[in-house]
């Protein structure tokens, strides 16, 4: 993904099921956080099994791949873990990139300015760990998840 959201690979290089839960997950901090905590905990092995989804397709997450299936179309897909990883930690970072200049934070999360003081992806991250009461497991891993507040 490009700082604009836009899907950088020619369409023969990506899956169709992958594209549109990214799709799916837009530029919601909170969903994106929650679909890189399960991915960490299958990474991890923590898990042996992680369900993650979206209004249009559901994952199930195992350490070696990842399967969706379109709720809609009734079409489903396997791929391999680590690319589905990479796409969500390269969707994460696009959608941090694309706000973290912004002043407008009215399309990151309209009507919620918790912490103003914070670019907006970082109050996602305060306010995802103290309502679960727990560190995000991508803390310090990943660009836009500092290791410290």
């Amino acid at each position: 993904m490009g700082d604009r959201l836009r899907p950088e690979l020619p369409d023969d290089q990506y899956d169709p099921i992958l594209g549109t839960f990214l799709w799916d997950i837009g530029t919601d901090p909170d969903l994106c956080l929650w679909v890189l905590y399960h991915t960490a905990q299958s990474w991890q092995r923590r898990s042996h099994r992680e369900v993650v989804g979206t209004e249009g397709v559901s994952v199930l997450l195992t350490p070696e791949h990842a399967d969706m299936e379109h709720r809609y179309l009734g079409r489903s897909s396997r791929i391999p873990f680590w690319e589905f990883r990479l796409a969500v930690e390269e969707h994460w970072v696009a959608v941090y990139r694309a706000n973290s200049d912004s002043e407008d934070r009215s399309w990151w999360r309209p009507g919620r300015i918790d912490r103003p003081d914070l670019t907006p992806a970082q109050e996602a991250i305060v306010v995802w760990e103290e309502t679960r009461r727990h560190r995000h497991p991508y803390r310090g891993m990943i660009e836009g998840i500092p290791a410290r507040q």
